[in-house]
């Protein structure tokens, strides 16, 4: 019995031989270490590429944020210069009731567009300090 393999496993197993009990050990040991290297090694490359990642989308939806933001910009600087709003502002005495109402329609048209450019713009409006007067796309 003493050549039988089921007796070599029971002396390791059941702890009667110390040299069985070490080898097993021995053996394993680097099969663990190098398990847990690479366990080491994987998580630290997620989480690098998770960050990474994030980075990436913030960098992307700032570059957005920023974009929409100019082309808003850009939009107020065309109504500074539309021809209705300059027709309101500074022709107002002289315009017959026909004219000022295509003019207030035509603006009304300019505060639509701009409103719905984006849904970053919640209230347009447009004030007129000599008439006292505000006109609003709501």
């Amino acid at each position: 019995m003493a050549g039988d393999i089921g007796s070599a496993w029971a002396l390791v197993f059941c702890g009667q031989s110390g040299i069985y009990h070490y080898s097993f050990i021995i053996i394993t040991m680097p099969i663990y270490l190098l398990g847990i290297g690479l366990y080491i090694w994987a998580q630290g490359i997620v989480k690098n590429e998770i960050t990474n990642s994030a980075l990436s989308n913030v960098t992307s939806y700032l570059s957005d944020l920023e974009n929409e933001f100019l082309r808003i910009k850009s939009l107020q600087n065309d109504c500074v210069v539309d021809q209705n709003l300059n027709m309101i502002v500074y022709r107002y005495e002289v315009l017959s009731n026909y004219d000022w109402t295509i003019a207030i329609i035509g603006l009304g048209y300019r505060l639509m567009a701009i409103k719905n450019s984006s849904t970053y713009i919640d209230d347009v409006c447009v004030h007129q300090e000599e008439l006292k007067a505000e006109w609003k796309y709501l």
